[in-house]
């Protein structure tokens, strides 16, 4: 009888956090460099062009785009700004959902975007634009 009650009493057994902890931190780390990567992205100006792999398909408005800009509703000069973004990270691919704003503050300009956009691992370490696709909020 006392080992029954002694039995009952006891905590019960906490499950292994080690590896989906550490597969949680590294998902999280690559989605926190994503959402780096694609505020660059969107940010424009030299080295933008790098987020992008080289044979990337880019859609912006409805149109391919082979230059600057590679999102919708951007102009130039101006600041951008992510009103809002998911990024979901599984094994060998990302995927981010975008809400944007592109503001030239001399011009009294203000517009919207919104762009889903699909990204790999380099081969040489870190995450680039394989694909997006980015519409102007109308």
């Amino acid at each position: 009888m006392a080992v029954a009650a002694a039995l009952g009493c006891g905590a019960p057994p906490q499950p292994a956090v080690g590896a989906p902890t550490a597969a949680r931190s590294a998902g999280e780390d690559a989605e926190a460099r994503i959402s780096a990567l694609l505020a660059a992205a969107l940010a424009g100006g030299p080295g933008a062009d790098s987020a992008f792999a080289p044979d990337a398909t880019v859609i912006v408005d409805g149109l391919t785009a082979i230059d600057a800009p590679r999102f919708a509703a951007l102009g130039p000069g101006g600041e951008t700004a992510i009103a809002s973004s998911r990024v979901d990270v599984r094994g060998g691919i990302a995927w981010a959902l975008l809400d944007y704003r592109w503001v030239e503050r001399q011009a009294n300009l203000a517009r919207e975007g919104r762009a889903t956009v699909i990204l790999t691992p380099k081969p040489a370490g870190g995450w680039w634009i394989v694909h997006a696709h980015s519409s102007t909020v109308r």
